[in-house]
């Protein structure tokens, strides 16, 4: 039976831990550190392993929510308007993606549509369209980062990691939020 990817990647924390990390020289902090951070990731990876896929499909889930609530209330010139459409259409030709290769893709065009829709609303959107999106985008990224400090809370570098949500709990507040 193939072994899993949990099983593979506690196979190569096994092996950092007992092998190769205690074979590194203590004069070499380098490698050391180098090899801690390997570690690091290695574990991070197997927390996440399970839920990866589900979590980019959130993520995607929410930059659609934000591009469409954008894009149904974008007022403003000329150039809202093409950026609104551009919009639009990146949302309508990506409605249905299923590989997680497209899940990253359609995330990037619409982050990227939305940016292109905020710079050319704050040259010419209306003023109820601009307070709109720096209130709804906020928000957004308010959501975005907290997420993603607790996606990445394992790695270490979180000031507060017992405040951060476990990956699980974490999963279940963002599907509760669909």
């Amino acid at each position: 039976m193939m072994p899993t990817m949990e099983e593979r990647l506690t196979s190569m924390i096994v092996g950092m831990t007992k092998t190769i990390i205690p074979a590194l020289h203590d004069a070499d902090s380098l490698a050391r550190e180098q090899a801690g951070l390997i570690l690091g990731h290695l574990q991070v990876l197997r927390a996440q392993v399970d839920h990866s896929v589900r979590y980019e499909q959130l993520e995607l889930r929410d930059t659609r929510n934000l591009a469409e609530t954008l894009r149904a209330n974008a007022e403003g010139g000329v150039a809202t308007s093409i950026a609104a459409t551009s919009l639009g259409e990146i949302l309508d030709r990506t409605s249905d993606v299923r590989s997680p290769q497209d899940v990253r893709a359609v995330t990037e065009q619409l982050n990227a549509a939305v940016a292109a829709l905020i710079h050319a609303a704050s040259a010419d959107g209306r003023a109820a369209f601009r307070q709109l999106y720096t209130q709804v985008t906020l928000r957004f990224a308010k959501a975005r980062a907290l997420s993603e400090r607790a996606w990445f809370a394992g790695t270490g570098f979180e000031a507060h990691p017992g405040d951060m949500p476990s990956i699980t709990t974490l999963m279940e507040r963002l599907e509760r939020n669909a």
